[in-house]
């Protein structure tokens, strides 16, 4: 305050400042691009020795792609506005130009090109923990490519998700038919894989005997409420029905918070068995009653064929009811292809399905994206734009319980 400012507007009194003050605290983002300008010096040899260069200075700087000036942390940002957030790359591009950073985007998709390699063996990591896990839950939704490939007709593929308690994993085909999951899994591979009824999936059980498939109440639950749209009249007979299937959910969670074969999860056990043959004798007896509706005929049916699938939570209680954890899953991707329509060449499909993985298992184990993607590249530049030699460290499993990633002295 000015000396005016402090005075007593009584008597003029001037006031003394003993120390103290008022301290408050204003968040602000400053964006600044900077040109990072290295200089080594050269010395020159003063002597006649044939081995010895005529001049001397210090190693070039690393660079994560070779004759590029781009730092480190502008493919950082550059990826994560794109594959992470699921902005357009030109929306992040216009942004950049108005920090007066003007970035040819021929220059930026280029260097993607050559970057995507770089991932290959993080996704191979992911892949191979993926599979050693037990329980998987399984999902695919719509991608475009587009590129002509001989025989396919259009450009929808298809991203498949595969999530475990320790990766996502994406992969990303031209078909939705069996042979896409018969290529991830192999064929001695034993477990639990929560789907929904897509006949991929059964055929799969076919050639691989060791998976089971656990099938989703959620949308059973859904062909009730369908019916119910296209039939008004079966109102009651529908909700019914819904009712079952939440108290099912209501006693599933209670026996989730219930230390498994204590005696109080015993009697919690037995209570969801005996709700499950309620509903199972129900079933029958509706589909035996001469006078079923036909839509709640297809219903039911549909439901006993899917049944023995849909009743595996019994036997294992550490498997959901459903498969929303797989829905959640793609829906992420889904918005990048909402914004930018899906990906324009095979390489750039590859990259996406890559980077879709590993930031959905970093998320998965709360590791900041920003700061792996960061560390991984700087590891890649120091490598001579090449994969480190060692990407243990890198991998989300050794730093899940680490607040900061903290690998950078390690790379």
């Amino acid at each position: 305050l000015t000396e005016e400012e402090t005075c007593c507007l009584t008597c003029g009194a001037i006031g003394v400042h003993k120390g103290l003050t008022h301290e408050t605290d204003i968040v602000e983002i400053e964006v600044k691009g900077h040109i990072r300008r290295v200089i080594r010096p050269q010395y020159h040899k003063t002597c006649n020795c044939p081995k010895t260069p005529s001049i001397i200075s210090a190693p070039a700087p690393d660079r994560l792609i070779k004759n590029n000036n781009l730092g480190v942390s502008v493919w950082t940002y550059l990826l994560l506005s794109k594959f992470n957030f699921h902005i357009p790359l030109t929306r992040v591009l216009s942004h950049l130009a108005l920090y007066n950073i003007a970035l040819p985007i021929g220059t930026v998709t280029d260097g993607f090109r050559r970057i995507q390699p770089l991932f290959d063996p993080i996704l191979e990591s992911l892949k191979n923990t993926s599979l050693q896990d037990h329980h998987w839950h399984a999902d695919e939704t719509r991608w475009s490519v587009f590129v002509s490939i001989e025989g396919k007709t259009g450009h929808r593929w298809y991203l498949w998700a595969y999530r475990s308690e320790s990766c996502i994993y994406f992969q990303l085909e031209p078909s939705r038919g069996t042979e896409v999951p018969l290529e991830f899994f192999p064929i001695d591979i034993i477990g639990i894989l929560s789907v929904d009824r897509y006949s991929a999936y059964k055929c799969l059980i076919k050639t691989i005997k060791g998976l089971i498939l656990a099938f989703c109440w959620a949308h059973v639950r859904r062909d009730f409420l369908d019916a119910f749209k296209r039939w008004p009249k079966l109102e009651q007979w529908t909700v019914a029905w819904i009712l079952e299937i939440r108290e099912l959910y209501r006693l599933d969670a209670l026996r989730r918070k219930i230390e498994i074969e204590s005696e109080n999860w015993v009697e919690a056990d037995t209570q969801i068995r005996k709700h499950i043959d309620v509903m199972k004798e129900k079933m029958d007896d509706e589909l035996a009653m001469e006078s079923l509706h036909p839509e709640s005929k297809k219903v039911l049916t549909s439901l006993s064929n899917h049944w023995e699938g849909l009743t595996v939570f019994l036997d294992h209680p550490h498997v959901p009811l459903d498969n929303n954890r797989a829905e959640q899953t793609v829906r992420d991707p889904s918005i990048g292809r909402n914004n930018y329509h899906g990906s324009g060449s095979c390489w750039s499909a590859k990259l996406a399905s890559y980077l879709f993985s590993i930031f959905a298992t970093l998320r998965l184990h709360k590791i900041n994206p920003d700061e792996w993607l960061n560390s991984y590249l700087k590891a890649c530049a120091a490598a001579g734009g090449k994969p480190p030699e060692d990407i243990s460290p890198f991998t989300p499993w050794v730093i899940r319980h680490q607040d900061k990633i903290s690998i950078e002295s390690s790379a």
